[in-house]
């Protein structure tokens, strides 16, 4: 009979209440340790929401994280041969598949629950028969898929007691078994986008106890990436890849030379590395030793980077996130001189093949269209406008979609207004973060200030400010937002923006130190003329033209 949710939030608190939970404000190794105890969606559901306790509370905040959760989950089913998938990705894969189980569970859904279930037991079968994963880490998935729906049954009928006794203590487990366990709740976790540091540590756990696998190495790589890049887009973080980094790489390098998926990733980290240094405009950086690998001029680096990428294409050439990463070492990441165009297009273009709604394919190619000449403002358009129909979330592209609709305000003026107050008031705000929340807010502010709107652009900014703590960056960032988007910025410049301050403080007399500290940024960070803006353009410059293409010749 179908699940109602009443019941079913007064079955989770009761479960909840006994069971071990680590203390969410300070997620040491050894709380992690004891919430693995509680090898169930049942416990790690709190990171939802732990704030949560309303029954429509519990179920809006389910089908956010569903519809983001989908979106995700559709472009993973980018391959045409689901086996190669599995094959070079299962963990992730077979994760998310029992995440999929718990949201329609939360959500009442027991059919598709039952489908999802039934579903996600089949490809660990067909990981099993194919050999694609050690057994002993198909044991520890299939432990917590069979501990939740245990779980499940217990809320509707009696289950004998020697179905729960089937299922051992988890420190009992063989090692394996217990990191397969942690895989599927470091997955899960990943999928409610709360609790990163929990992520990264459970990882790092996962590596001592299991230090031979690269898998988890290479999620570990990952999350540490992620976390330096989202710390470097709120300025506070370094923007070359740590030490930790390097070596977790390369150890995974070590342990699977050829597998694609490490592979790439090695090359995105040496792509990343050598644009952060400005390597490849110094011919005195050379030679230079990285992750074990010699690399002794700039044109060898490039050879390096697009022969691995057509070996990577050739094992895993059905995947859009290949594709979309292969691309954007070859524009965003190289110097102009360096980068093919046409190439990144040309896998753009293969990875919309795959999945005609990738919302990191349209946001990627997109960006090509309107970051180097010739430009093409109404693709460029068209592509950030399909990656933001196809997810809702993405952040990237709502900045770049908005930003650039503000170079012609007569035009998209109604547009720019509707997409931002949309997103800054509308439901599932809480799931931008302060810091980027508070960047939506200083965009909406500088377009009531292009617009002559004063008054608002103040109180946008006052209330960036109070959100974020600082708008240092955000201000900063105003230079580059001219230059890469092609914005008017005569009411931008910092005496402009210092007499509007001033001209509305009788305005904002209650906040009169608020507006000190924001004249004082503005006067720091803030320039008289950015019109030179428009006659140094190099991330537009077009690249010289070579012969390489994604299946035939890949040097020079």
């Amino acid at each position: 009979m179908a699940l109602e949710v009443r019941n079913l939030v007064t079955s989770i608190n009761r479960i909840q209440l006994n069971r071990d939970c680590c203390d969410e404000s300070d997620p040491k190794n050894d709380e992690i340790v004891e919430t693995v105890k509680a090898s169930s969606y049942l416990t790690w559901d709190k990171f939802i929401s732990p704030e949560a306790t309303s029954e429509e509370r519990l179920r809006q905040n389910a089908k956010i994280v569903m519809e983001r959760y989908l979106k995700y989950d559709e472009e993973a089913e980018d391959d045409q041969d689901s086996n190669i998938s599995l094959k070079y990705n299962a963990p992730k894969i077979i994760a998310d598949k029992g995440t999929l189980t718990y949201f329609h569970w939360r959500l009442g859904e027991e059919v598709k629950y039952t489908e999802a279930m039934s579903r996600v037991k089949n490809q660990i079968s067909i990981c099993r028969e194919q050999d694609f994963v050690e057994k002993e880490y198909l044991d520890g998935f299939i432990y917590v898929l069979d501990t939740f729906d245990l779980e499940v049954r217990s809320m509707r009928e009696k289950v004998k007691d020697e179905e729960w006794n089937s299922l051992k203590p988890l420190q009992s487990l063989p090692v394996k078994t217990q990191v397969g366990v942690m895989s599927m709740k470091n997955y899960f976790i990943g999928q409610l986008r709360v609790r990163q540091d929990l992520q990264i540590e459970t990882l790092r756990q996962m590596v001592a106890m299991d230090p031979e696998s690269y898998e988890w190495r290479l999620s570990l790589f990952n999350h540490l990436r992620f976390q330096r890049r989202d710390a470097v887009l709120s300025r506070y973080g370094p923007n070359d890849p740590g030490q930790e980094e390097l070596n977790i790489i390369q150890k995974a390098l070590e342990l699977a030379p050829n597998h694609p998926r490490v592979l790439l990733n090695f090359c995105q980290l040496l792509a990343e590395f050598i644009k952060t240094k400005k390597m490849l405009k110094n011919s005195n950086s050379f030679p230079f030793l990285f992750c074990g690998i010699i690399f002794t001029s700039p044109d060898d680096v490039v050879g390096y980077l697009k022969d691995n990428s057509h070996k990577i294409l050739r094992q895993y050439g059905t995947s859009v996130a290949t594709y979309v990463k292969v691309a954007e070492f070859f524009t965003s990441m190289l110097p102009p001189e360096y980068q093919d165009v046409e190439l990144s297009r040309k896998c753009l273009r293969r990875a919309l093949e795959l999945n005609s709604k990738s919302t990191r394919a349209h946001h990627r190619l997109g960006i090509t269209y309107f970051q180097i000449e010739p430009r093409d403002l109404r693709q460029a358009l068209n592509h950030l406008h399909l990656a933001i129909e196809n997810d809702v979330f993405n952040f990237g592209a709502i900045m770049d979609y908005v930003q650039l609709l503000m170079a012609d305000l007569e035009k998209n003026s109604n547009a720019i207004r509707e997409r931002l107050d949309k997103i800054i008031e509308g439901q599932g705000k809480e799931f931008w973060g302060n810091q980027r929340l508070a960047d939506l807010i200083f965009s909406r502010g500088c377009y009531y200030q292009m617009t002559g709107k004063e008054s608002n652009a103040i109180q946008d900014w006052l209330e960036g400010q109070k959100i974020a703590g600082d708008l240092t960056s955000c201000f900063r960032g105003i230079e580059t937002k001219i230059w890469r988007y092609g914005w008017n910025w005569q009411n931008l410049s910092r005496n402009y923006v210092i007499s509007t301050i001033r001209r509305r403080r009788t305005e904002f007399e209650s906040r009169a130190g608020e507006l000190d500290r924001l004249e004082s940024i503005v006067r720091r960070n803030l320039k008289d003329s950015y019109a030179y803006a428009f006659s140094n353009e190099p991330i537009r410059k077009k690249p010289s033209p070579r012969n390489d293409d994604i299946a035939g010749n890949w040097r020079r």
